[in-house]
């Protein structure tokens, strides 16, 4: 998980040295890790990529960044006895893998046909919309800043 200029800086830190098959390799481990990015699972007490809002909401999420796009598939469900009307799911920890200045927004689907849509703007992930107590899920990406 690289910004272009992290990348670029590595890749020219190893070639402004004495090059050697060393450490021509330690400056591609970085474009390979690029191509091939951890992905994060993470629910609400991981706290890795995301950082939890609101009590009662539970979520299971793979999350991963490659180039300047995030993507992001799971679920969440409201765990409380009450709906809830556009809570915040999450905080997005990791400046990598905030949002650009531009909205995207996900459809999110239950089995009984309920729809909301998970809105991520900047740092955080909002749902949009009433939240019963279905589990609802949904598959997408968001452009980052860099």
């Amino acid at each position: 998980m690289a910004t272009k200029a992290n990348l670029l800086s590595t890749i020219n830190g190893f070639i402004t040295a004495v090059i050697t098959q060393a450490k021509h390799r330690s400056s591609m481990s970085t474009v390979v890790d690029e191509i091939y990015p951890t992905v994060y699972i993470e629910d609400e007490t991981t706290n890795v990529v995301l950082d939890a809002q609101t009590a009662g909401l539970n979520y299971d999420f793979k999350i991963w960044k490659q180039g300047r796009t995030v993507f992001i598939q799971g679920f969440f469900t409201n765990i409380n006895i009450t709906s809830l009307s556009s809570p915040i799911l999450a905080d997005i920890k990791i400046s990598e893998f905030i949002a650009n200045a531009i909205s995207t927004n996900l459809d999110a689907f239950a089995s009984n046909g309920n729809k909301v849509q998970l809105q991520i703007t900047n740092d955080q992930i909002i749902i949009s919309g009433s939240l019963n107590s279905s589990r609802y899920y949904f598959s997408g990406f968001y452009p980052t800043l860099n």
